[in-house]
């Protein structure tokens, strides 16, 4: 059964392993769970991706940063 709610756009990030272990504590350090108790990830970058909306001047990059489309 699909969840309730608007609809989300789907978002495709490739992360290492201690990229994930990462998220995953800082999730639960902010008590961002899943209904069985688990860290949501998902949420966590849906609120970082719209706090780098609202504050990141446009056309910034990280140095050294390459696009690899």
């Amino acid at each position: 059964m699909p969840r309730s709610g608007p609809r989300r756009p789907v978002l495709a990030l490739r992360m290492s392993d201690d990229q994930i272990v990462a998220l995953n504590g800082q999730a639960m350090a902010e008590e961002l769970l899943t209904k069985q108790g688990e860290p949501n990830r998902s949420e966590l970058i849906r609120i970082m991706v719209e706090y780098a909306r609202e504050n990141m001047p446009a056309g910034w990059r990280p140095e050294g940063w390459v696009y690899r489309g």
